[in-house]
């Protein structure tokens, strides 16, 4: 499957203030990379930019070696999806969007591509199914679906189109914690890579294979540091050889990895 991977990302308010700079990390098939941090630091802004929703000032993306320009903007959107932590009121309902999305001729080739690959996917109920969220939510207006349900509704056909790498922002925020623990059995099951997006320390600790804690950038310095969940390992990226740098605790001993 696809790493994707991304390099010394810089974002920057309309004013000027710098949200993040210098951000590096890769996620290849069966990881999650936790993001943490404060609000205002640029979390949900850096994964639409990374869903190419919202422009960088800086940086590079590329799934595989290819850039989104490479593949091309609605493809690239194909591979690496972007879920909201509020879905849009969109008109319709959950199963027609999810209809409209698959008309896509870039996600009607995806499909075709997985098809051709392996059997024929899950559909978004087959998954909703999976988090008790009915048939019967799928035919019902977005307006009128509770928080949890529109929540599930959204994540449930991004899960079904299976991208490469899922960009995920606080996709459990409205679910009760046995809802919550049955989608993170399915992200933790799911072919690919994910970026998830919590503020929940617990969920970081239960998801992750690594953490990213974004910070306010300051002169001179970085806005991440990166550490395994286990708390075994720690890193932080260097603003001068723009790479990790872990640091074993039991030596205190420094080496550069790419």
């Amino acid at each position: 499957m696809p790493t994707l991977k991304a390099e010394n990302l810089a974002r920057s308010k309309d004013d000027g203030t710098q949200l993040f700079r210098d951000v590096s990390f890769s996620v290849a098939d069966g990881e999650i990379l936790v993001i943490r941090g404060p609000s205002g630091v640029g979390k949900s802004t850096m994964l639409r930019c990374i869903a190419q929703l919202d422009e960088l000032d800086d940086g590079t993306l590329t799934l595989d070696g290819r850039t989104p320009e490479d593949f091309g903007i609605p493809t690239w959107r194909t591979r690496v999806a972007y879920v909201p932590q509020r879905p849009a009121t969109l008109p319709g309902t959950p199963f027609d969007f999810y209809e409209r999305v698959c008309s896509f001729a870039a996600q009607q080739q995806r499909l075709k591509q997985l098809v051709a690959s392996r059997s024929t996917p899950a559909t978004t109920i087959d998954v909703g199914l999976q988090w008790n969220l009915g048939e019967t939510a799928w035919r019902t207006e977005w307006s009128r679906l509770s928080g949890g349900e529109a929540q599930r509704a959204a994540l449930a056909i991004a899960v079904a189109l299976e991208p490469d790498i899922l960009l995920l922002d606080e996709p459990t925020s409205a679910l009760d914690p046995e809802t919550c623990q049955l989608v993170e059995a399915t992200l933790l099951g799911r072919v690919g890579g994910c970026v998830w997006i919590t503020h929940d320390p617990a969920q970081a600790e239960r998801v992750a294979t690594r953490i990213l804690t974004m910070k306010r950038p300051v002169e001179g310095g970085t806005s991440a540091e990166i550490h395994r969940a286990s708390s075994a390992y720690y890193g932080t990226f260097s603003s001068t050889t723009d790479c990790i740098v872990p640091i074993d605790p039991s030596t205190s001993k420094e080496a550069s990895t790419q």
